[in-house]
């Protein structure tokens, strides 16, 4: 990695979002995989015991896999899209903090609480609605699925 990268970034930014993918990749094995692992166990043991008692109706059934496949691809899609400016705007949010803590004398000498404070709830705001577009995604995709 080029050490240029890391001029653009805020003081606390690196760390905010070290500490934040630690937690998504924790998260991710402790909680994340053996859900997965649950429900695929499940799918292939519905979709043997359905075969062995209506073959036909399993093979009739089993064309509309694919359009679940899809509406999942597109949830997880926008999903990702929205987690992603969240992870960003909690990085910038995290840099403002931490700078914030690191010359508090300053910003109390020079009075400029507000319009710091002011910067930190903008990122918090942006992180807000991007995780609500995020839980809509995910209400989007299902509708997506269950239409006709």
């Amino acid at each position: 990695m080029q050490i240029a990268y890391f001029d653009d970034l805020g003081a606390g930014e690196v760390a905010t979002r070290i500490q934040t993918d630690c937690l998504l990749v924790q998260e991710g094995t402790s909680e994340k995989i053996p859900i997965i692992v649950s429900f695929v166990s499940t799918f292939f043991t519905g979709f043997i015991l359905a075969f062995t008692r209506s073959w036909r109706l399993t093979l009739i059934l089993s064309c509309i896999l694919p359009v679940i496949m899809i509406g999942g691809g597109i949830m997880a899609a926008m999903m990702k899209k929205h987690i992603g400016a969240s992870l960003v705007s909690t990085g910038k949010a995290g840099s403002i903090a931490e700078e914030v803590v690191a010359s508090i004398r300053t910003i109390h000498a020079f009075g400029t609480q507000k319009l710091l404070g002011e910067r930190f709830d903008k990122h918090i705001d942006e992180m807000r609605v991007a995780g609500k577009k995020s839980s809509k995604g995910e209400t989007v995709g299902l509708s997506i699925i269950c239409e006709p």
